[in-house]
């Protein structure tokens, strides 16, 4: 009697499973770099703008370079306007002169135009 039930727990197990395709007419598709997929989604999220804006934040130390970083940080990016904060009253005014330098470069690093106007604050 348990023979006959095993044979048809096995029976109804091998039912269950799909049958395989033919060995022939199997179609394989190449794999798709995960970078390609990632760049698909963010763009159908639409969050390329967001991301950006994101860079010209964290940049900016680069763009400007290590003088300028020590005495300056962006602390963000709305509607094209670069927020940085100065520390010193001296250097916010020499910087006054250099913004529009600041924003081409970041832009031209990002190959987008991003940050619009620079505000010192």
């Amino acid at each position: 009697m348990r023979n006959v039930q095993r044979r048809q727990k096995l029976t109804f197990r091998k039912a269950a499973q799909p049958p395989a395709p033919p060995l022939g007419k199997k179609k394989l598709h190449e794999p798709t770099p995960l970078g390609s997929l990632v760049q698909e989604q963010i763009q159908k999220l639409g969050l390329e703008k967001k991301i950006k804006e994101s860079q010209a934040v964290l940049i900016y130390k680069d763009v400007v370079g290590s003088q300028i970083a020590a005495i300056s940080e962006a602390v963000g990016l709305h509607g094209g306007k670069l927020f940085v904060k100065v520390h010193s009253p001296t250097w916010k005014e020499e910087l006054m002169f250099a913004r529009h330098l600041i924003a081409e470069k970041i832009n031209k690093e990002l190959g987008a135009e991003v940050v619009k106007q620079v505000f010192l604050l």
